[in-house]
Parts: structure tokens; sequence; C-alpha cells
């Protein structure tokens, strides 16, 4: 348990909570919280996470205190935990995980009190960095196991003084879910472009199936839906242009990914902007709706509401049969040492196990996830194709990773045009226009 803390937030933590707080609203991130290319290491062991300078048996009677915001994960890291605590004796690990609209508030106040835990759950990007850059995590840059985590999955828990803060816990991904037996059953045909995706909604639709279970009563379930077809419309090749500045969002790539989601409308339930998340969900399952677009951590959710579901992933798909099918990552969330916890050593212990292809394989296993951790390999035939799409045409979410906590927030701004061209407050011309008046105030490679 943590029992002293680096005293450096003070009064800044209160100018930044609100910020914190309305970022933690979005569930955009599966109650919880990127990818790209780069170079990927060779396969960490097990044995890795034990530094050969550090005796396990030096560690006597630690108890590590680890924060989360997934209850619902608590009893799968009971196991995997346990697996640790064998190989540290003398170090137990204690799960303590809080709602995900509580937690960020719970962490700060722990944090700010001297009394927070040894290990946190952070979330990714700009949000870590509130808690990075008030020195309230301690640097792990050279941890045992990140060398063989990808460059970009790095960029998600890393600092703006450049050291990293956190391990990267999974990847989330943006996909089209469809149901096989509603496939099947219409003798609809999977499809491998956009036109056929359009053309098999249609068939579906002539038949009186819904094609899309698509909520839109929050506004972030737009951009999520953007993210799962977008880059089948731009690509990587975009994306890497738009970080360096040589292209913006007026270029027709940006343009066709928002003209899917005008492409997409007829398709969706009637009055869809004001159906929930949760209600979408519960047409897919049952067999109401034939697609549903949204994150991969609702396959877990989906399988409980109906054990006997068969899906399938439809990636965000190429114009013409011989492109690339692309599916949109970002890292979800990390887990870090809390600077001046009395148990630093031990909780860096815990992280390098967290690194390990160990934990990546039980990780993956016990909550149908994908981990950061090279090599991973599952029974699951759906979340070993969603590892298989990651290792062979994954993308970085634009709006997530790139263009959310500036001033104005792009991805917000983005979000609430999309919903106001669904209410035909505004057209696709001004939903791009929007976009790019926000991202010309802050993004960085528009300021060179």
């Amino acid at each position: 348990m943590r029992t002293r803390r680096r005293a450096t937030w003070g009064a800044a933590l209160v100018a930044t909570a609100a910020l914190v707080l309305a970022a933690c609203g979005q569930d955009d991130a599966g109650g919880t919280d990127d990818d790209d290319g780069g170079s990927q290491g060779e396969n960490t062991s097990p044995d890795d996470a034990t530094d050969p300078d550090v005796d396990a048996a030096e560690f006597d009677d630690v108890t590590l205190e680890v924060y989360s915001w997934r209850p619902e994960d608590a009893e799968g890291y009971r196991e995997i935990f346990a697996a640790f605590e064998e190989q540290y004796p003398g170090i137990t690990v204690d799960f303590s995980p809080f709602s995900s609209t509580d937690y960020d508030q719970i962490l700060q106040s722990a944090l700010q009190a001297g009394s927070g835990p040894d290990i946190v759950q952070m979330r990714s990007y700009a949000r870590g960095q509130l808690l990075s850059d008030q020195g309230y995590l301690e640097p792990i840059t050279g941890l045992d196991g990140l060398d063989a985590i990808d460059d970009e999955y790095l960029e998600a828990v890393r600092g703006s003084d450049g050291e990293i803060y956190g391990v990267p816990l999974a990847l989330n991904a943006a996909v089209t879910l469809y149901n096989v037996d509603v496939f099947d059953e219409h003798g609809v045909d999977v499809p491998t472009t956009w036109d056929e995706l359009l053309q098999a909604a249609e068939e579906l639709q002539a038949q009186g199936v819904t094609p899309v279970a698509q909520a839109g009563d929050a506004a972030y379930l737009l951009s999520l839906t953007h993210a799962a077809v977008a880059p089948g419309a731009y690509g990587p090749d975009f994306i890497d242009q738009l970080r360096a500045g040589e292209v913006d969002f007026t270029a027709p790539e940006f343009r066709a990914s928002v003209e899917r989601m005008v492409d997409l409308e007829p398709y969706f339930p009637p009055n869809f902007v004001g159906i929930s998340d949760d209600e979408a969900r519960g047409m897919f399952a049952v067999g109401d709706a034939a697609m549903y677009i949204n994150g991969d951590y609702r396959i877990a959710p989906l399988r409980e509401l109906n054990p006997d579901l068969r899906m399938g992933i439809i990636p965000a798909l190429p114009d013409t049969p011989d492109g690339q099918p692309q599916v949109s990552t970002w890292v979800d969330g990390a887990y870090a040492a809390v600077a001046g916890s009395d148990n630093v050593e031990a909780a860096e212990r815990l992280l390098a196990f967290m690194a390990t292809h160990e934990f990546g394989q039980a990780f993956a296993e016990n909550f149908a996830r994908t981990s950061p951790v090279p090599g991973v390999q599952v029974d699951d035939e759906l979340v070993q194709s969603l590892i298989d799409l990651n290792e062979t045409g994954s993308v970085p979410t634009l709006m997530h990773i790139d263009l959310a906590g500036g001033q104005p927030d792009t991805k917000e701004e983005f979000e609430n045009a999309l919903q106001g061209m669904y209410v035909d407050a505004i057209d696709l011309d001004e939903v791009i226009a929007t976009v790019q008046r926000s991202a010309e105030a802050w993004y960085e490679p528009f300021q060179r």
C-alpha cells in the first residue's frame, strides 16, 4: 500500500480535474480507454520478468494494491496474478477495482491525499499524461520487456518528458461484427469491399432485417463507427501524411471516409440518434439486426447476452478487391507504478511481468481481448481473427489518438458534427469544415 507520495500536483490537480472528469464520461474505450506499424521485437519469455539483480526472495510480506476501472475483470486477474505470486512468494497482489464512471475521481482523491495504491490502471494518451506530467507516476523506461512492444503502442504511455510510464494493457479495435446465422439464413455473402457491404445491407433490408444495429444517442458512438469504416477510405498513408502536416482534413481521402457515414445511414434503425448502445447491442444479440459496429471489447458482453451468438468480424473494407482490409486500433489503458510508493521495486517486478508473453497470453485468454505483447495466439477463433488482422492491416485510430484532448477537442467537435448531420442540422461539407477548423487551432502538425 502506498504510504507516501511525491507532492507535486497541488493546485494543478484542481485546474485539470474538470478536463479529466469530462473525458472520463466518454465510454468509447469499452468502459476503459493505438496502433500502427513500427518495429515489433521478439517475444518475451516469462523469465524476463525477473531482473537478475533482484532476487525474488528479497521481497518479504509485500502487498501491492492495484487500482482498476474494471470490476468485471476481478476473477480473471486473481488467476493471472496467482502465477506472478508463485514467482514471487513474498508479494501479494490486491486487485481493487472501481466502476469506470467513478474511477478517475477516486484515483485523484487517493493520490492527492497520499493514500493511493502502488499500481494504477492509467488512461492512455493525453488523459494519462495528466498523471505522469504532474509527477504521480514512476518512469519505467528500460523496464524488461518494453522493447518487445510496438513503438506506436508505447506512445500511448509516454509522458511529455519522453519517458515511458506504463505497460500497455490491451488493444481496442473498432470493427463491424456480423451475425453469422443471420447472414446464412438470408443467403447474404460476407462482403470484402465497401460496395459489397452496402449491397449486403440492401439485401438484408429487402428481407425485413435491420442491417446495422447503430446507436446514436451518445455522440462518441458515431466517431467509433467512423473509426471502424474510415481506414478503408484513407489507409495508413493518409495518417502518415496528416501527422507530417502534408495534408489536412480537406483532403479527398478524409471526405471519402465521412461519405461512408452518409452511405450507411439508410441501413441504420429509424430514429437511431435516439437509440442507446445497450438497445443496439440487444438488437444484434437476439438476431434482430445483422451487423453491429463498435469496439471489440463488446464481444464478451454480447456473448453474455447470447451464449449461442456466432459472430464474425468485418474490418474496414477497401473500395476494390485488390485493396487491403484495415482495422483501426488504439491502446486501451496501461498499468503504471505510483511514484513515492514504499513498494516501487516490487511494483516494477509486477509491471515487468505484465510485459511478458505469459501475461499477454493469459490476458487474451481470460478476457477475449487483444494484447499488445507480440506473439500471442488464442484458441478463440473470433479473437484470433482480430489478432491476425492487427498484424496484417492495422492503423491508428485517428480521432481517438491524435485529435482528442486539444482545445477545442477535435474528436468531440467531430462527434457532435456527425450528430448534427444525421438530424439534418448541417451537411457533410460543414462536418469536414468543423474538423478542419478545430484542428487548425491546436493540432501540432498544422502549426508548422
